[in-house]
């Protein structure tokens, strides 16, 4: 069975990058872990957004809780191959999703063009939304500012310039974070981690979808 996990320490075995700035990455990685930034908890109440979509039509998370559960996920961008093995995974098991009336929201920094890239490349069958002044991304407390040692490395080492890449032209990343929101808009589940090179696997998220629509079932029983 393919795993999430699987595959990501699969293309860390081929990384060529030098063992100083291997270092320099994790030692970013732990002070955030220690730092302000750290996700919406479960049991809070999710914050309405309304963002453009790659079809550029404007989408609105709570019409899409009026339909069922939403897993939302920021993703730093098709660019990241982390994100890229999250989302091929995510539709690998769309079919489960849509069992649980599930729809799928992926935020990124970038504009609308790079999600309709993003949703051609991968044949994605759900949405992707432009984040382009990153205010949802700090609504639910995903914002990294990149600290200058890791941009020089982005920059010169992995050639990514995220003032190109963002929409906004900020040194910003999202967490890559999963937030599961159900119908009465509260965050049932939350995936996050720092470490963007730890991702949530899609047979977690339809666990935590069954265990929401059991406990609704039992409720509507009582």
């Amino acid at each position: 069975m393919i795993t999430v996990q699987g595959e990501i320490d699969d293309l860390l075995q081929q990384d060529q990058l030098s063992e100083q700035v291997q270092q320099v990455i994790m030692d970013s990685i732990f002070n955030a872990s220690n730092g302000s930034i750290q996700g919406l908890a479960s049991g809070t109440v999710a914050p309405n957004f309304t963002l453009p979509s790659s079809e550029g039509k404007m989408v609105s998370l709570y019409d899409y809780l009026d339909k069922g559960p939403v897993i939302l996920y920021f993703s730093r961008g098709e660019w990241c191959p982390f994100c890229t093995i999250e989302l091929k995974a995510m539709q690998r098991v769309w079919e489960e999703f849509k069992k649980y009336n599930a729809s799928i929201l992926t935020i990124i920094p970038q504009d609308i063009s790079y999600g309709s890239t993003i949703i051609h490349n991968m044949g994605l069958d759900f949405e992707v939304l432009s984040d382009h002044n990153q205010n949802v991304m700090k609504a639910y407390d995903v914002c990294y500012e990149l600290p200058q040692e890791l941009i020089k490395i982005y920059r010169e080492k992995m050639m990514i310039d995220l003032e190109r890449l963002n929409a906004n032209g900020e040194w910003n990343l999202p967490v890559p974070a999963i937030y599961i929101i159900d119908e009465d808009k509260e965050i049932k589940s939350t995936y996050f981690n720092h470490n963007y090179m730890v991702q949530a696997e899609p047979v977690a998220l339809i666990q935590d979808l069954n265990r929401i629509f059991e406990a609704k079932k039992k409720w509507s029983n009582v």
